[in-house]
């Protein structure tokens, strides 16, 4: 057992096998706060793995994820004043039920998962369709584009509530209508 009651200087390489530190630990330009639970550095960014073979970066038991490829993997939701994207992707009805694939959501309605993009059809003589998703509600905006013709027809989003809208054409039209259609929350 080693007491210093002083300062101590180690000019060589240091193994220990436990240390405490009651104060601030500064190594080079890095300094690890003990009053405010913090990392930081006193030039430049602070830089995390920066080797060849870095990893993954995980935080909070895995449920934010920084890949070495550049990505970010979250588990919840994601906040921002303002999001720039070259490209942006909806997850699809595959992708999500894979997702939900094993877990308690395909046993409990209330905590499935939907995509909030598809595609519906109104039939050939038929004026209206439901279209049913979890994720809409009455304040849910539903982009909707045809793929087929509508022989005039506008589609028009004439009722939303809870877990369902209704999609109507004013007239019925000889052959079936095919639309694509996107959900997007409004908070």
């Amino acid at each position: 057992k080693l007491i210093a009651e002083d300062d101590l200087t180690v000019l060589g390489k240091t193994i220990l096998s436990e240390l405490a530190v009651t104060g601030d630990i500064t190594s080079g330009l890095i300094v690890v706060g003990s009053t405010d639970s913090s990392i930081s550095t006193l030039a430049g960014p602070l830089r995390l793995q920066t080797g060849p073979d870095a990893g993954d970066i995980e935080a909070f038991g895995g449920k934010i994820v920084m890949t070495a490829d550049g990505s970010v993997v979250v588990e919840k939701t994601v906040k921002a004043d303002k999001v720039v994207a070259r490209a942006f992707t909806v997850l699809g009805a595959d992708t999500v039920a894979l997702e939900s694939t094993g877990s308690a959501m395909l046993t409990d309605p209330t905590l499935q998962k939907q995509s909030t993009v598809g595609t519906a059809v109104i039939p050939a003589g038929q004026t209206e369709i439901f279209i049913d998703n979890l994720n809409i509600d009455a304040n849910s905006k539903i982009f909707i584009t045809a793929t087929t013709s509508t022989e005039g027809q506008s589609l028009i989003v004439s009722e939303k509530s809870v877990g369902r809208a209704k999609i109507t054409i004013d007239t019925a039209v000889t052959s079936d209508i095919t639309f694509d259609y996107w959900i997007v929350g409004v908070e």
